[in-house]
């Protein structure tokens, strides 16, 4: 397949976005491997689920402080449109947590293989 680096696609094979060209694809990763694509691997370090009370729907950014050390920042969505108009989020069922920007950092953590 082509490989071209489109301005506005980014990398294309064959004219397709890499998610195409995978998703329509019978050999997935067997097919981007023979072109020489091999996907990024990943370890799991922190389950934010288990470590904090992390009610947040998603995290906005990562701050690598040290080699064992993390901080984590939520995304704040501060306010949803509803029927009513712009509503504040919060995360609990009574409104009683705003949802706001809080900064979590996780530590003795094994980010690096030695």
């Amino acid at each position: 397949g082509d490989l071209v680096q489109d301005p506005k696609l980014g990398l294309t094979i064959a004219g397709k976005t890499l998610e195409q060209y995978f998703i329509n694809n019978d050999k997935k990763w067997e097919a981007l491997q023979a072109l020489n694509i091999q996907p990024a691997s990943k370890t799991l370090v922190l389950d934010m689920g288990k470590r904090v009370i992390y009610a947040h729907d998603k995290m906005e950014g990562l701050w690598l402080i040290n080699r064992q050390t993390l901080g984590i920042v939520n995304d704040d969505d501060m306010g949803l449109w509803t029927t009513n108009g712009l509503e504040q989020k919060y995360l609990d069922n009574v409104r009683m947590r705003v949802d706001t920007p809080t900064l979590y950092i996780a530590d003795k953590l094994n980010l690096f293989n030695p």
